[in-house]
């Protein structure tokens, strides 16, 4: 599929959204970022278009592991360091926030600040690795989950 016709599919996914037809648009915006790739501009913003839509219907798991997903393509597509990268960082800590527990938050921030010292390629390995863990993070809970997450910002 070509870049016309997954601009097309987001913009008809906006159109969705806003007439709040949320399912059509969630898969639109699916569809967007299978005919265009994970690192596509276009991708990325669907990406976040649809962490977006979950957090505000409440479902803030899905919200948080679309963000970290988000945060996986900002990196290997710009480095932890790109503003875009950082947003997310920080919509990240919010839901953190939004979700109750500041021991996550400040875990984060302090993982974050320290992995923006890694260069892009080692970090997008390491989330690559760690996105890919046979490991079932599902049986963790969710403060385990976020620590995994970026403790893989650390390894080499």
């Amino acid at each position: 599929m070509n870049d016309q016709e997954g601009n097309r599919l987001f913009s008809v996914a906006m159109i969705a959204l806003e007439n709040g037809d949320f399912a059509k648009s969630e898969k639109l915006l699916r569809e967007t970022m299978e005919a265009m790739g994970p690192q596509h501009p276009v991708s990325l913003l669907a990406l976040k278009t649809l962490a977006s839509i979950a957090q505000e219907q409440g479902r803030y798991e899905e919200s948080l592991h679309l963000s970290l997903d988000l945060l996986d393509s900002q990196i290997a597509t710009f480095g932890i360091n790109h503003a875009e990268a950082t947003r997310t960082i920080r919509g990240i800590l919010d839901l953190c926030k939004e979700l109750g527990d500041d021991s996550i938050t400040r875990e984060i921030e302090s993982m974050v600040r320290a992995a923006s010292e890694y260069d892009k390629n080692n970090t997008s390995q390491s989330l690559k690795r760690l996105r890919t863990d046979p490991n079932d993070r599902k049986k963790q809970g969710l403060k385990d989950k976020i620590a995994c997450y970026f403790s893989g910002l650390f390894n080499k």
